[in-house]
């Protein structure tokens, strides 16, 4: 033993490598204690250990005594005490940290059994976040992993996996990380899973988007009644302004049919203006009344825009005449002058329906189109008045001339013509003075 405690101080400054060998079968336990204390390094079986029993050659008396044994074992505790209050601190701070963390993480085998889970996680999952399980069992309810799970993705990569997805048993959407540990051979030893609840973070891209969607639909909108109202001013004929409102209501909408019909002056039927059968074939004699029943009927006598999207299932359909076009749902937005509804504005099978904001659309469609009727029926009214002025004046027998805001003649009579020997073309456009001179 002292020869092998003198290479201790010898072996450091060579090249030379000394293995002690001891069977524990034939040596006394009293010298492989003493082995144990004068070797730096202790191989056990095939486990290479930094040996915490080992003592310097400078600190060994030559006795080996039991004072210096006691010195050492007591040395030994304090040191061993000190270790352990560093291990315990070190694993409070860690533990600290991982239940700290607002992320749900969970430890895992590669055979996806929850190892351990911190505080976080227990709270998003209570039901199961304690025991020996699955996570696609407690988290998914199923028995095997599902065909997103980063997981079983990064068993496969070696490298971090992430996925993002709505969980319907929590009702939350979920960012899920994995992230391998691996072990002295590269190969997956544990499995991180860091779960970050992002439900906020998607209902409030939800909200925006939503409010996006909104914006450019009521930008579309806007649009569309800028077009129908540039009708009112483009066009004095109605059938022409109520074609122009109609398409641009039907391609807001949506709606791949439709008409614009007006009251009979009895007020029995509608008097079809115009009718848009979307591409379908419509075999119904034009001839024949369209009499004020069913939802149109309604919608007359309500002044409301009314819908149905669900035509072949609802009372109206009794009224549909042979050879109609198939209708799928209906929608119908009046057209009212002084309160009182006048026609109607009618559309029609609508991918997926129609919805309230499609009737309050079609009700401001229906008010621009009444406008441009009322305006039809002003222009026709001016052009009866303006046709019976000139039919009196031209047979009146006096001379009547008119001029304009600039003091220029702008109507001259046949009478004029005869009392001032001009005819009409001759003075039209020229200044009052060529009849009255200016000092009058």
């Amino acid at each position: 033993i002292d020869y092998e405690v003198q290479l201790n101080a010898f072996l450091p400054g060579s090249r030379c490598l000394v293995l002690c060998q001891y069977d524990r079968r034939r040596f006394a336990p009293e010298l492989l204690l003493q082995v144990l204390s004068s070797h730096p390094r202790a191989v056990v079986g095939t486990t290479l250990y930094d040996n915490s029993y080992y003592v310097p050659p400078e600190e060994l008396p030559a006795d080996h005594g039991a004072a210096a044994t006691l010195r050492r074992c007591l040395e030994n505790l304090a040191s061993r005490e000190q270790t352990e209050t560093a291990l315990r601190r070190s694993r409070d701070e860690w533990e600290s940290t991982f239940h700290g963390m607002s992320d749900a993480i969970s430890i895992h085998d590669v055979e996806h059994n929850i190892l351990n889970c911190n505080q976080a996680f227990a709270q998003l999952f209570p039901t199961g976040a304690s025991q020996s399980v699955k996570f696609y069992e407690l988290v998914h309810g199923l028995q095997a992993p599902p065909a997103f799970c980063p997981l079983a993705r990064m068993l496969g990569s070696r490298k971090s996996e992430t996925h993002e997805f709505f969980e319907p048993s929590i009702r939350r959407h979920l960012s899920v990380r994995t992230d391998p540990v691996l072990d002295a051979a590269g190969e997956v030893h544990r499995v991180i899973h860091v779960v970050r609840d992002v439900t906020e973070r998607r209902q409030t891209e939800t909200a925006l988007q939503e409010t996006l969607r909104d914006s450019r639909q009521r930008q579309a909108q806007i649009s569309a009644l800028l077009e129908g109202s540039r009708a009112l001013l483009q066009f004095r004929e109605f059938p022409q302004a109520a074609r122009a409102i109609f398409d641009s209501c039907k391609n807001l909408l949506g709606a791949t049919a439709g008409y614009v019909a007006l009251l009979s002056p009895e007020g029995t039927e509608n008097e079809v203006l115009f009718l848009d059968a979307g591409e379908l074939r419509c075999t119904v004699d034009p001839a024949l009344p369209m009499p004020i029943r069913g939802l149109r009927a309604q919608a007359y006598q309500t002044g409301q825009a009314l819908y149905e999207n669900d035509f072949h299932h609802s009372e109206w359909l009794r009224f549909l005449p042979a050879g109609h076009v198939g209708l799928e749902n209906v929608l119908f937005a009046p057209l009212k002058i002084d309160g009182r509804t006048v026609g109607l504005l009618g559309l029609a099978n609508k991918p997926g329906g129609f919805t309230p904001d499609d009737a309050h659309t079609a009700g401001a469609f229906g008010d621009l189109a009444a406008i441009a009727l009322l305006n039809s029926r002003m222009w026709e009214s001016l052009e009866e008045q303006e046709q019976r002025f000139r039919s009196v004046v031209h047979t009146a027998a006096d001379a009547i001339v008119s001029i304009d805001s600039r003091g220029r003649l702008a109507y001259w009579n046949p009478a004029a013509e005869t009392m001032f020997g001009y005819a009409a073309e001759e003075v039209i456009g020229q200044p009052l003075t060529l009849l009255i001179p200016e000092r009058f």
